[in-house]
């Protein structure tokens, strides 16, 4: 029986976690009982697993996942016990002893978890429910937006409850274009700024989800649900409680989200990974997920990690950029694309010691990216030969599109354009406006300017080193 995994453990009350090859993991949480656990493959895609010889009644929870090239994470499945049953329960899995992912996905990943022992969920809740009452309270200008919104947000930001605006910790600008009729959904939603700025683009026909984990936040988004739902005149929101690690476990079907949005939360994650994970599983196939949030030039260390103060301002939980592309390539997107990016200057003497302390050279970014789920997406940007026209169609965009930092096209004007540009324009929302020259018959090569370097420009601008100006697989 191939595959077959028998240990017997003892449960402590916290996780315990039971591996085999890297392949499988199965986490149970109990009581302190000795209980067998047996876990055999009948071939994919059915796994089945077995609860043997169980003294105790208090086996409450199991969590099965697997890490697949493009992981996807099995769900939490909640089984009631008793003395002296048996029970059985079988799962979908695509696969039962996946390829190993690759060294830098495996790197990135290892560094994306790295042990953080003083901090918890808990901690980052209580950071912004109670530590924090209002942006002014934050310690670092990490959590704040740097440059002003344009004056389409700007007007609409007129519209939001003084309450909601009083209480927004983001770090840019999250709210792509051609928003209208789409399901939006907002991770780490906070107060409900970025929500009630959607909800105004999507129009009654379209939705905007936000969840978060921390209730003080919450209530004041909820708290003025009614006063918005008068001031737009018509109700579109809705407010879920929940961990964005653990997306599976939300009341919403996978491949039912057009665009997934984010504002400097993501680095507040403990398992970051999960999260994009879980972000490719809901988004429609052509979708994208938009977000802002603070990355690194190197890998962070344990010792800033574990800074409670550190991690609640965003700087300590930021991933060094290439571990960040590379857990994205992992999960499904397969290209991410920068559209802009700025200098984390900290302004706080105190901590900026402790950073400096580590190493003078360690800068951090807030960085906007766009990820599209297209799974015909290639891993470096290839020369086709192709280009589009923009059409100058899109409300706000007459002049020009801006799909990212290196893509600005000008109405009218023939662009030309790497594989993957291409199909992010035809196969997604933006097809329409867009008229496509070319095909995929005859390939070129790389496409000239195709970079691995430090993408930030804000890099480049205060002197640090050298980056290519087509940097991080962008053409």
């Amino acid at each position: 029986m191939a595959g077959l995994i028998s240990t017997a453990a003892k449960v402590e009350e916290s996780l315990l976690v039971v591996r085999s090859d890297g392949c499988q993991q199965v986490t149970i949480k109990g009581s302190t009982n000795p209980l067998i656990v047996s876990m055999f493959f009948l071939g994919p895609p059915i796994a089945v697993l077995l609860l043997l010889s169980f003294t105790s009644s208090e086996v409450n929870a199991f969590l099965l996942a697997t890490k697949n090239q493009n992981p996807r994470r099995l769900y939490q499945n909640h089984i009631a016990a008793s003395t002296n049953k048996r029970w059985i329960k079988t799962v979908s899995m695509s696969s039962c002893c996946p390829k190993a992912p690759s060294p830098a996905a495996a790197t990135a990943a290892a560094a994306a978890s790295v042990t953080t022992e003083a901090v918890s969920h808990e901690d980052v809740s209580l950071y912004y429910g109670t530590t924090l009452s209002e942006t002014k309270d934050l310690q670092t200008n990490a959590c704040t937006t740097a440059s002003a919104p344009p004056p389409h947000i700007r007007a609409l930001l007129r519209n939001i409850h003084p309450d909601v605006i009083a209480k927004y910790y983001g770090c840019g600008l999250t709210i792509p274009d051609l928003l209208e009729g789409m399901t939006v959904l907002d991770l780490g939603c906070g107060s409900g700024r970025d929500v009630y700025l959607a909800a105004q683009l999507v129009g009654s026909k379209g939705r905007v989800i936000g969840v978060d984990m921390t209730p003080e936040q919450l209530n004041v988004a909820t708290g003025t649900q009614k006063w918005h739902t008068e001031k737009f005149g018509y109700e579109n929101t809705q407010f879920i409680r929940g961990n964005i690690e653990r997306l599976e476990e939300l009341d919403i079907e996978p491949n039912s989200v057009d665009i997934i949005i984010s504002n400097c939360v993501i680095n507040l994650c403990l398992n970051k990974e999960a999260v994009l994970a879980g972000c490719y599983r809901l988004l429609k196939p052509g979708g994208e997920l938009y977000f802002s949030d603070v990355y690194s030039s190197a890998r962070v260390p344990k010792s800033l990690a574990q800074d409670k103060v550190l991690w609640g301002e965003c700087i300590s939980g930021a991933l060094y950029w290439n571990d960040f592309h590379n857990l994205s390539k992992k999960a499904g997107f397969l290209d991410p694309r920068l559209v802009e990016d700025s200098l984390i200057t900290i302004q706080n003497k105190a901590i900026e010691q402790k950073v400096k302390s580590y190493s003078p050279k360690l800068q951090f970014f807030s960085a906007t990216y766009r990820l599209f789920k297209l799974d015909s997406l290639e891993p470096h940007c290839e020369d086709y030969g192709q280009a589009v026209i923009y059409k100058g169609t899109m409300e706000r965009c007459e002049g020009a599109f801006v799909l990212d930092s290196h893509h600005f096209m000008e109405t009218g004007k023939v662009f030309p354009v790497c594989g993957n540009t291409w199909r992010m324009l035809h196969d997604t929302r933006f097809k329409d406006h867009f008229t496509f020259i070319g095909n995929f018959d005859r390939h070129y090569g790389i496409f000239e300017g195709c970079g691995t370097s430090l993408p930030y420009e804000s890099a480049k601008e205060n002197g640090s080193a050298a980056c290519s100006p087509s940097g991080g697989g962008c053409c």
